[in-house]
């Protein structure tokens, strides 16, 4: 995909509404994307590192890929995921699993957990383009801990 006005804008849509878009004039700053008139060629979205996913946000992903964990435990977060241990409820064994938010593991991740993370502002590859690209293209900054 080629780092045209029309794509960025495409992709800075499923942000809108969010406290996310720098632009030069003031770096310091971060405005609601919600008018077109803030799309600037020098603005970019300021995102979370999946890498950074606080706890609760990665409970409310898990449980949107699947309702039937019961004691759900993050034990690792990688920068593409999390790992965490759980129960079925239908069994009290631990099991562990790994979701990678990188969309080249065995799960994918369904349009519900995809639109939570955005909607909190975390940093998700689009339309084949990876984080660094959406970075070398100059659409996002990722934000600093």
């Amino acid at each position: 995909m080629k780092n045209t006005l029309e794509n960025k804008a495409k992709f800075f849509a499923q942000y809108c509404g969010q406290r996310v878009l720098s632009v030069d004039e003031h770096p310091d700053f971060l405005y609601k994307l919600n008018d077109h008139d803030r799309l600037k060629s020098e603005g970019c979205l300021m995102l979370t590192s999946i890498q950074n996913i606080t706890e609760e946000d990665a409970l409310t992903y898990i449980g949107l890929g699947y309702n039937g964990y019961l004691n759900i435990i993050i034990t690792e977060k990688h920068n593409d995921g999390v790992s965490f241990e759980y129960e079925y409820k239908t069994s009290k064994r631990r099991r562990t699993f790994s979701y990678r938010f990188n969309y080249v593991s065995q799960y994918t991740p369904n349009v519900a957990q995809l639109d939570f993370l955005r909607s909190k502002g975390y940093a998700l590859p689009w339309m084949n383009l990876n984080i660094d690209t959406l970075e070398k293209y100059g659409w996002i900054k990722l934000k600093e801990n």
